[in-house]
């Protein structure tokens, strides 16, 4: 950031930058070693021409020294693991992935929740874009059997809500219970993978409440705000296709920024609510979201087994 390029952007009407969604390796380029000086200076050249500033958690991409940490790479329908170097690459439910990224947001809310300068909070970037709402890694499955225990209480309710009992696949154990890989012919149970877009939603979900809420997260992160100019936590959740978004009411006070993406064919719904702003107005808020779990809720049973109705 050089004077001459805020110059020019407040010349053309520019009044608020957000910046370092993708700035991990800058910021923390060896574990537990923190540098901010490079935004602390893009803040300053900002704030020198009046410009505000929002301030995104890195978390969205990772430093490649993660890898070191554990598994935290994604894994897709097919099996193939995602490589280093793409966007959305971490699981959300690797430990070692939600540990550091817990860190890092700590990180930046203590350097920078004090700073009047800084206007707002973005949490993470685009959750659930570029195919990273469904992982189906070890992580995944481990976290699926135990939010399947704790949603239906026992197996034996699980099948019945299921209907596993056609094709004879019902299920005695949770450790049983697939993730939803590709298959060579026929696919998987619709409840299985209704439950399974549910369960990957609330995991995107808790990875970015971790940085809002959590018990270390400082006042610049959580619903009682920083300073009384950072009220601001816009979380970017709901963009891929099995990212539910958040329920009317909760969330950050002003409200969730959530965009889904249907695939070709994929019914698409947008809805306008109001949020409560921190002034104690409204505002009014689009939610973009599409129709497949909706489709899924449906389901025949057929000569070549289930198919989607609709």
């Amino acid at each position: 950031m050089k004077g001459r390029s805020a110059g020019e952007g407040l010349s053309f009407g520019v009044s608020l930058v957000r910046m370092m969604e993708f700035a991990w390796a800058l910021i923390e380029p060896e574990k537990g070693r923190f540098d901010f000086r490079l935004f602390d200076r893009a803040i300053g050249i900002l704030a020198e021409r009046g410009i505000d500033v929002i301030l995104g958690t890195p978390t969205a991409t990772f430093p490649a020294w993660l890898l070191d940490e554990g598994e935290v790479l994604q894994v897709s329908r097919s099996g193939r693991p995602r490589d280093f170097g793409s966007r959305r690459m971490g699981c959300f439910n690797s430990p070692a992935y939600r540990e550091a990224s817990r860190r890092v947001a700590l990180a930046c809310a203590r350097h920078f929740g004090g700073d009047e300068r800084v206007v707002g909070w973005q949490v993470d970037n685009e959750i659930g874009t570029e195919g990273s709402d469904i992982c189906v890694c070890d992580n995944c499955r481990a976290a699926w059997q135990a939010w399947l225990e704790r949603r239906y209480g026992s197996v034996g309710a699980m099948n019945a809500e299921w209907g596993s009992l056609f094709w004879g696949a019902s299920f005695s154990r949770w450790d049983q219970v697939p993730v939803p890989r590709d298959q060579v012919a026929t696919g998987f149970n619709p409840g299985l993978l209704l439950d399974y877009a549910r369960f990957s939603s609330d995991s995107a979900a808790s990875f970015v409440e971790e940085q809002e809420y959590g018990r270390e997260a400082p006042r610049a992160l959580r619903r009682d705000g920083g300073n009384p100019r950072t009220p601001l936590r816009v979380a970017e959740r709901g963009k891929g296709e099995d990212t539910d978004r958040p329920p009317p009411g909760q969330g950050p006070g002003l409200g969730r920024h959530n965009r889904a993406r249907g695939r070709e064919g994929r019914g698409m719904g947008v809805e306008v609510v109001e949020r409560r702003t921190v002034d104690g107005g409204t505002v009014k808020v689009v939610l973009n979201h599409n129709a497949r779990s909706v489709r899924a809720l449906g389901r025949r049973i057929g000569p070549y087994g289930w198919a989607v109705i609709g």
